[in-house]
């Protein structure tokens, strides 16, 4: 059994979270919060690291992990599933709440971008750890495959020019390898209607406790849309964060 890894985010993370903190707290209540590293330095928690589009963090509730994000594509996708009921009902990808705009931005490469948060099920494995945890537990041609799979799909889709039919072709490969076939089907359906997760890089894939034989897709970003999916995600926006808060604190 591979052992975690232990990665240090980069300050902004901690500092954003004193601006947030309070609203936080009232929407997703005590269970659902960052762990403390120290509690007199609140909020320094514990985390998972910084990829390139935000911080992963640990809950109290060890079933859930918070997400911050700047990839604004990835909270609308997270917004839109939600308000299509389908956020707590998909096999191959990540089960998610609601996805929320903090209405407050963070410096990135020298411009101001917002950062989106959301809660997520816990992973058990991400990225590297993953793929490591898969080499030794599964058939060695089933982990060549998927890996092939996912580095083929991301290629088609992920291209310089790639046309959303491009990107389509690139996520059904997906349904190609046992081990990403249940995501795959879910992506390609997806796809189907408009809604391409084109970020399928191999660290955006791990292991769920409910489904430890596959590989789950974990961090659906860089999504693209048709006219018409642009169309529905609009109806689903992220929710305001600071509005939540308010409206619960009168309840």
């Amino acid at each position: 059994m591979p052992r975690k890894r232990v990665r240090s985010n980069p300050p902004w993370s901690w500092q954003f979270l004193d601006y947030i903190w309070d609203d936080l707290l009232i929407v997703g209540g005590p269970k659902m919060m960052p762990i403390l590293s120290n509690p007199r330095r609140n909020p320094v928690v514990h985390d998972y690291g910084e990829g390139y589009w935000g911080v992963a963090m640990p809950c109290v509730d060890r079933k859930w992990t918070l997400k911050l994000t700047t990839d604004r594509s990835e909270a609308h996708f997270v917004a839109l599933l939600h308000g299509l009921g389908l956020a707590s009902q998909v096999q191959g990808l990540v089960r998610t709440t609601d996805a929320f705009n903090t209405e407050r931005k963070v410096p990135r490469n020298s411009v101001n971008v917002p950062v989106y948060l959301y809660w997520r099920e816990a992973v058990e494995f991400m990225g590297d750890e993953a793929w490591a945890y898969m080499k030794a537990h599964a058939p060695e041609h089933r982990f060549v495959h998927a890996r092939n799979v996912i580095i083929d799909a991301l290629n088609r889709a992920r291209i310089d020019g790639a046309t959303l039919d491009d990107a389509a072709a690139g996520i059904a490969k997906l349904t190609g390898a046992k081990l990403t076939r249940v995501a795959g089907a879910e992506l390609r359906a997806l796809s189907d209607d408009g809604i391409l997760v084109t970020d399928v890089n191999l660290n955006n894939w791990g292991i769920l406790p409910r489904a430890p034989d596959q590989l789950t897709m974990v961090d659906p970003g860089l999504v693209r849309y048709s006219e018409a999916a642009k169309a529905l995600s609009r109806q689903h926006p992220p929710r305001s964060l600071r509005e939540a808060a308010q409206t619960l604190a009168r309840a």
